[in-house]
């Protein structure tokens, strides 16, 4: 992973009612990103559900451009 600029992380978790507690601890599966972006809305679809595919996608492409914008600092390179 060193040869990367940056480590965008997706994290995504299907269950409605998550407790903070939960959150905090999946977290901490992505030591080496620079940024972990969690799609809430995924929680409206099924893991395989294909049929929504472009949807899906569109949703991980807005959130994470969305979280680039509001952290420009992780877009410069030092």
């Amino acid at each position: 992973m060193k040869d990367c600029g940056r480590i965008i992380g997706v994290y995504e978790n299907h269950l409605k009612n998550i407790t903070i507690k939960v959150t905090s601890a999946s977290l901490l599966k992505f030591p080496d990103c620079d940024l972990v972006v969690y799609l809430e809305k995924l929680i409206n679809y099924g893991t395989f559900d294909m049929s929504n595919i472009d949807a899906i996608f569109n949703l991980g492409y807005t959130n994470t451009k969305r979280a680039l914008i509001n952290n420009k600092n992780l877009l410069i390179n030092n």
